[in-house]
């Protein structure tokens, strides 16, 4: 996935250089088996942000339970507040 990642911010590059790219986090499953899977993309696509044109933020850590899935309840997309002007996820206290 990492791969084809790369490829396609590169031909968004090409085609429109101003252009500023924000990558998202895979959202954390209640499947635990999934975890490290979800942990390791989301690593693996981070490092593709450069601060400057290319931006990354995981949502997902506002789902997250001690163990890595999904809190008791399930992952509600409410529970992320974007921040106007911070490219940052709050969750809800």
């Amino acid at each position: 996935m990492a791969d084809n990642l790369k490829a396609f911010v590169s031909l968004v590059g090409r085609k429109r250089p101003a252009s500023k790219i924000l990558l998202l986090g895979i959202l954390p499953r209640k499947e635990k088996a999934l975890a490290p899977l979800i942990v390791e993309t989301n690593e693996m696509t981070s490092v593709l942000a450069d601060g400057k044109r290319m931006f990354f933020t995981n949502p997902g850590t506002a789902f997250l339970a001690e163990d890595g899935v999904c809190q008791k309840g399930g992952c509600w997309w409410m529970a992320c507040i974007p921040v106007p002007g911070d490219m940052t996820c709050r969750g809800r206290n």
